[in-house]
């Protein structure tokens, strides 16, 4: 079972080290399997993490890295324009487990997810058009698909019959709603002033009015709204491993994010417009107590790309035909270097950020194609002294800077580049135009 959480951070959670009390049902299950606390997202918005962890491979070369909203040139309104498909081509997580035999079924709460969007492959069952919608009615989604697939007996028989079920909540993602009680706890033991009432259930666009000339204010009035969003989706994990038994040893749970959220942190608010940590940096645990080891930790660098691969080695599938991740030695963690590249990139905006993680080095580049290496579009950091990224050490320390920016360079020079049947879809409809708008997907 993979369950994906929208708009996630890594610090967000319970089983973070030092993290708030926002995911106590996640944290006990975390706490009997294997917990990565480096995990990356390949990018910092949902479509073109997804489709790389759906296939292994980066967003350069799956080709689903835009969608927006924008102007119709030829119409009279907004459209969602440029909005890329998942091609047909690429084999998926979903294709290799139905390939192996078992009922494959998908709940996923979001729109940049939608059937129509290329997410579907390889689902027997699957919510059509992926509504933004809350955990409650996902958790209704799964009753009725799980039963469609199953027949009456679907709570148990899923367990029987070889089922590979996905399901995504979207509740973190703005806008934030205050989840009582938790809302209101989270501010008192915070300190919040009591303008983060105001806060709740703003549209994304007016938020970022609120906040254009104050962006100092934004965690304080919105991390009560965004952890109370998160503990409302841990209940609703916990309601449905009471009907799935999700949590038995038998069942292999993997609990992951599609990318983080910006709450302030280098003046931003949402997501998918950099690659800083608080965008890419996500939560990420494999459990199975009958076949792996319980209760293990590593600070080795991960990132979603490894999904597929280590599925497909742990349950003998048929592995991607190409792979940009690796199958993770979970019996062995030792062999995950430390040093290993990690690779992110955002194109929902201009100028395209990328970024190179190599052990605390950590490399940024507002346009990758510049070639001045001298330039101030480069960002270095060094997560270990500097987690938050706040001294960029490119001039003092250029020649790794440099070498930095060549690698990133080099890298995305070899990478193939999407498959011919890679398309894109102009989305027209004034509601979902309008419903993505006020999400934050504007232009």
């Amino acid at each position: 079972m993979l369950i994906t959480i929208d708009t996630l951070r890594a610090d967000a959670v319970s089983f973070a080290p030092g993290g708030p009390p926002t995911t106590p049902f996640l944290a006990s299950l975390a706490a009997e399997g294997i917990t990565f606390d480096r995990a990356y997202a390949p990018s910092s918005w949902t479509a073109p993490s997804m489709a790389s962890l759906f296939t292994s491979l980066e967003p350069a070369s799956h080709g689903v890295v835009t969608g927006a909203i924008g102007h119709d040139p030829h119409g009279d309104g907004p459209v969602a324009v440029d909005q890329r498909l998942l091609p047909e081509s690429l084999g998926t997580i979903a294709e290799s487990f139905r390939a192996a035999g078992y009922r494959t079924v998908g709940v996923a709460a979001n729109s940049h997810l939608a059937a129509s969007l290329g997410f579907a492959q390889g689902f027997d069952a699957y919510v059509e058009e992926a509504p933004f919608m809350g955990a409650g009615a996902v958790n209704q989604h799964v009753h009725r698909l799980l039963a469609q697939e199953l027949g009456a007996e679907w709570r148990s028989a899923w367990k029987r019959t070889p089922t590979f079920l996905w399901v995504h909540y979207f509740d973190p993602h703005a806008p934030y709603d205050a989840r009582s009680p938790w809302a209101e706890q989270n501010a008192e033991a915070a300190g919040a002033p009591d303008s983060w009432r105001e806060v709740a259930g703003m549209p994304f666009p007016d938020l970022l009015l609120r906040y254009r000339d104050a962006t100092d204010r934004i965690r304080a009035e919105i991390e009560p709204l965004y952890q109370s969003e998160i503990r409302w989706v841990d209940e609703h994990v916990r309601a449905l491993d009471s009907e799935l038994g999700m949590s038995d040893p038998d069942v292999l749970v993997i609990v992951t994010s599609d990318h983080g959220e910006e709450l302030g942190e280098h003046g931003g608010l949402g997501h998918g417009t950099h690659v800083y940590e608080e965008g890419v940096r996500v939560p990420f645990f494999i459990r199975w107590p009958s076949g792996l080891a319980r209760g293990v930790r590593s600070d080795a660098p991960v990132t979603l790309l490894d999904v597929f691969p280590t599925l497909a080695s742990l349950l003998e599938l048929d592995p991607p035909g190409e792979t940009h991740g690796i199958a993770l030695p979970l019996d062995d963690l030792g062999r995950l270097p430390a040093t290993r590249p990690i690779y992110l990139e955002t194109r929902r905006s201009k100028p395209v950020k990328r970024a190179i993680v190599v052990g605390d080095d950590k490399l940024v580049l507002r346009d990758y194609r510049h070639r001045s290496m001298r330039d101030r579009r480069r960002e270095l950091f060094d997560l270990g002294s500097d987690p938050v990224e706040s001294r960029n050490l490119a001039d003092a320390r250029g020649a790794r800077a440099t070498e930095l920016a060549m690698q990133l360079m080099r890298h995305y020079a070899r990478l193939p580049g999407p498959p011919r049947d890679a398309r894109s879809r102009r989305i027209t409809d004034p509601t979902t135009v309008e419903r993505l708008r006020q999400l934050g997907y504007g232009d």
